[in-house]
């Protein structure tokens, strides 16, 4: 069974300063994560984050440069 659309939507991330390192662990900054907030994404239920009182869902869009990524937001 694959992951159902959730039906949020997300205007202003906020990060804090674990989440800006693991960012950029992999090289994305945090203005481009901010950018798909402001582009056409979708989200979808992260199975993995399914817990008491971990909510998580994966943001999936591209940058204002066209780069796609996946974020997992709480």
């Amino acid at each position: 069974m694959g992951m159902a659309d959730v039906p949020t939507r997300v205007s202003r991330p906020i990060t804090t300063d674990v989440a800006e390192a693991k960012l950029g662990a992999r090289g994305i900054s945090v203005g481009e994560a901010q950018q798909i907030t402001h582009n056409h994404y979708k989200t979808k239920r992260n199975p993995r984050g399914l817990g008491v009182g971990r909510r998580r869902i994966f943001l999936i869009g591209l940058t204002d440069g066209g780069r796609p990524l996946t974020l997992v937001a709480e």
